[in-house]
């Protein structure tokens, strides 16, 4: 294996190990939060999950298309990244038409 494959494989594995442990600190939050109804829940980088899925995909070696159906696997499964975005939107719109 040449070197340069390893070091994408490495970063590859990395970054996906990275997201998902934000991943699962994002779902603990919901729960914590939308769940328990505790009043005080800290958040970290909401997006930050996403982003490290796409350095994931983009150091992935192997040379397909199915690749970016995982990124948005991973956009969407990451509590913190594409249902974030949605309900961000979602209060956005609400509050622009109640003006």
């Amino acid at each position: 294996m040449e070197a340069v494959t390893l070091i994408r494989w490495a970063v590859t594995v990395a970054a996906a190990l990275l997201w998902a442990t934000i991943a699962g600190h994002n779902v603990s939050l919901a729960w914590r939060g939308f769940v328990r109804k505790e009043e005080r829940v800290p958040s970290i980088i909401p997006f930050l999950g996403g982003f490290i899925a796409c350095v994931a995909v983009i150091a992935w070696p192997l040379e397909s298309s199915n690749k970016w159906a995982v990124l948005l696997g991973a956009w969407v499964l990451d509590l913190g990244s594409l249902p974030y975005l949605a309900l961000g939107l979602l209060v956005l719109y609400r509050d622009w038409h109640r003006r």
